[in-house]
């Protein structure tokens, strides 16, 4: 098991070195980590958005079926899993980024780990050592530390972030209005394992996770704005109408030409 944590661990205890050389400092060098990180995962985004505009262009047939099948939800489920297949679209495309996130989430706290055996490692957050792990208690008064701001920051950004992106999704995806009780499910689900999580791990890896679920909000944010579903079935439906265009162009070409 150590043998695959470091697997990942290791070359982004590298990645954290270097940054640290620049910053002197892991706390900013894990942020500035996070950034990129996140950046690079754009062109995701940009993906899992012009995914949700097929979706939306099914809403038709989605609402076509519901009021075929009325209240058998097993055959209109069975008949929506086969139109998503026919127009190639898959409901889960959008987990793809969670499902990038996940490894680098556990490479950076074996890194940490590391970097904190080491020693002589700068973790400090404004006045908090981060190479600590927060210890929780129930008694809360007497029990209580500066660390424990990272976990309610981590739990605070992760339930903001779903908060926003359910909303987003539900606003895009017909199928979402199918799926409202699981999706409360998970606005809880997600916020309480980050709190959990940031209680067992090194503070420097629950303010990985805080700054990731800012940063991805703010990229998300900046994803509707520009690559709106509106705008890309604007563009979508352009695209259609000019294809469409030059075919009757070409067909009457060969008409005259005969």
């Amino acid at each position: 098991m150590e043998f695959l944590l470091n697997l990942i661990g290791v070359p982004l205890q590298y990645v954290l070195q270097f940054f640290n050389s620049i910053f002197n400092n892991y706390t900013l060098s894990i942020f500035v980590f996070t950034l990129i990180v996140n950046v690079a995962l754009f062109p995701l985004n940009v993906k899992q958005q012009k995914s949700m505009v097929k979706q939306a262009k099914l809403k038709p047939k989605l609402d076509a079926l519901k009021e075929k099948y009325g209240d058998d939800r097993m055959k209109y489920s069975t008949a929506m899993s086969e139109l998503y297949q026919k127009e190639g679209i898959s409901p889960t495309g959008g987990c793809l980024p969670m499902l990038i996130r996940m490894p680098i989430l556990i490479g950076v706290y074996q890194a940490v780990r590391n970097l904190v055996a080491a020693g002589n490692s700068n973790f400090d957050f404004f006045g908090i050592d981060l190479a600590q792990t927060p210890k929780f208690s129930t008694n809360i008064i007497e029990d209580f530390q500066l660390i424990w701001i990272i976990p309610l920051i981590s739990f605070g950004t992760s339930f903001l972030s779903m908060l926003i992106s359910n909303a987003q999704q539900k606003k895009n995806n017909p199928q979402m209005e199918q799926a409202g009780g699981s999706m409360k499910m998970m606005l809880l689900f997600m916020p309480i394992m980050s709190l959990w999580i940031s209680f067992t791990v090194p503070g420097a890896v629950g303010l990985y996770w805080a700054c990731s679920n800012i940063v991805t909000t703010i990229i998300q944010a900046i994803v509707n704005k520009f690559y709106s579903v509106d705008t890309l079935i604007a563009i979508e439906t352009a695209k259609e109408g000019s294809k469409r265009r030059k075919f009757e162009l070409e067909k009457i070409k060969k008409s005259s030409d005969q």
